[in-house]
């Protein structure tokens, strides 16, 4: 996720260079990056989820119940 990030940060601002875009188009490739960057949150969260659903489904005590304890 950060490498797709930072690649996309990278190219927006090698292509702003190149082209000397205005302030305008500037701005436009600034809110490219603020969407990729929204865009990795978003599957960050989404990973962090599954990740959380996974424990909480492990920790079910109904599951794994030790059959010496009452």
């Amino acid at each position: 996720m950060e490498i797709t990030l930072a690649k996309t940060v990278f190219k927006i601002e090698n292509d702003n260079k190149a082209n000397n875009k205005s302030l305008s188009e500037e701005k436009s490739s600034d809110n490219k990056i603020h969407q990729a960057f929204y865009d990795c949150l978003k599957q960050y969260a989404s990973y962090q989820k599954e990740i959380n659903e996974s424990y909480s489904r492990a920790d079910d005590p109904t599951k794994y119940r030790d059959p010496f304890i009452n």
